[in-house]
């Protein structure tokens, strides 16, 4: 356990540093400004203190060029988890400013093992397509249904059953006529023809992204793909942008618990329960899940499993549950041995 933490909280223009003893007490705190300058500032703030560890809370965003700078100049880095620094906060009667942020980050570090940054160019790479291409469909969901409540205004049934899922799907709404001509119903025309027309464009580009995604896959990545049924191009990149270096990780059960793969136990007396993990990782806990849906829908043994399962005297909760917890334990096997 490292004995001195640097906590940063990090933000467009400026960032705060508070330091913490081993017990979590804060020593000092200082801001500066988010450019190079602030950087050697820093890093000078936290030599005069003896910091071991930088935990820092956005080194993908706004904390990525004060992380490049200290791993470059041979210090170490963590990624703190915007969900751990709530905690640590709630602990603390729940206020919220720069240096409170900070200090949470410099002790959810000294609570939980966190893992250690290093940053690679091609998962980087990935992570920003990923993201990238997320955006594009959250807007696209959005236009979705801003069409259909358009739609719905003239021909209820026909909202009802409208699938926009195709290229074809988007073209043919460019051209969309409704059945009369009034002044609400040509402005229904116009916007519908104009959200089709930027909703194509977004279609295309988020194709583009996902090709982009497949033909860049790192070989881990790729490994996933192959070895398990049920995980493609996006959540593999998902899992690899998230999971960062495997090796972190000092056993499969530490990453499933991570992962948000390993249930509770919840049990009372004699009542023997386990319970959903929600501490983990929500993005891998879903990458899981959908490979897990897909599997039961399209691949025998997990269907299999599944009856196994029940046939002991599982519900279909638990057994989904084991089965997360298999995936969970597959998929670390998988990195680790196409890691190098």
């Amino acid at each position: 356990m490292p004995t001195v933490v640097a906590g940063v909280d990090t933000h467009l223009d400026t960032f705060t540093v508070a330091v913490c003893d081993a017990n979590g007490r804060c020593i000092d705190n200082a801001t500066f400004s988010n450019d190079t300058v602030g950087f050697t500032e820093a890093a000078r703030f936290a030599d005069q203190l003896a910091v071991s560890v930088w935990a820092i809370e956005g080194t993908g965003t706004y904390g990525r060029c004060l992380t490049d700078h200290v791993t470059d100049t041979g210090g170490v880095v963590v990624e703190v988890p915007p969900r751990r620094t709530a905690k640590a906060r709630r602990r603390t009667g729940g206020s919220k400013s720069d240096v409170i942020d900070a200090t949470a980050c410099a002790r959810a570090c000294l609570e939980t093992p966190l893992g250690v940054v290093t940053h690679n160019t091609e998962i980087e790479a990935i992570r920003v397509l990923v993201q990238w291409r997320q955006s594009l469909v959250d807007t696209q969901t959005q236009t979705i249904c801003r069409i259909k409540a358009r739609i719905r205004e003239l021909d209820p049934p026909t909202a009802a059953h409208l699938r926009i899922e195709s290229q074809q799907a988007w073209r043919r709404l460019t051209d969309y006529q409704p059945d009369t001509t009034t002044p609400h119903t040509t402005a229904i025309r116009d916007l519908i023809q104009y959200e089709a027309t930027t909703g194509l464009a977004r279609h295309i580009q988020i194709r583009t992204i996902e090709r982009r995604i497949a033909n860049q896959m790192p070989t881990h990545g790729q490994a996933l793909i192959d070895t398990i049924y049920g995980i493609g191009a996006i959540s593999a990149a998902i899992i690899i942008t998230h999971v960062g270096d495997i090796t972190r990780f000092r056993s499969e059960a530490a990453f499933a618990m991570w992962a948000a793969a390993a249930p509770l136990d919840a049990s009372s007396g004699r009542h023997e329960h386990h319970r959903h993990n929600r501490g983990g990782d929500r993005q891998i806990d879903r990458a899981l899940e959908t490979a897990i849906r897909t599997q039961l829908a399209h691949h025998q043994p997990a269907a299999d499993y599944i009856k196994r399962r029940r046939s002991s005297g599982n519900t279909n909760r638990q057994a989904f549950r084991a089965l997360k917890r298999h995936l969970a334990r597959k998929t670390y096997r998988t990195l680790k041995q196409h890691t190098h």
